[in-house]
């Protein structure tokens, strides 16, 4: 086996996410669906809610880690 693609590779550290501190969610506010005023219907797929409390993470798309490229070694 050749070892060359191995040396060029570079590995990935992961590092946690300082928007969401690791969890991938970020609270947000609760809205209570308009059309049952909270009592579950089809419309807010039997929630209650049209808006949850929390959304996924932009910054790390709901992973809790970012990845960061680290050790490209060039031999040339």
């Amino acid at each position: 086996m050749s070892t060359e693609n191995n040396v060029n590779t570079p590995k990935l550290e992961k590092i946690q996410c300082k928007i969401c501190l690791g969890v991938g969610l970020i609270k947000t506010d609760a809205k209570i669906c308009e059309v049952c005023d909270g009592i579950k219907c089809v419309q807010c797929n039997s929630t209650g809610l049209e808006v949850m409390p929390y959304t996924e993470c932009s910054a790390c798309d709901g992973l809790g880690q970012l990845f960061k490229k680290v050790g490209l070694l060039n031999f040339s």
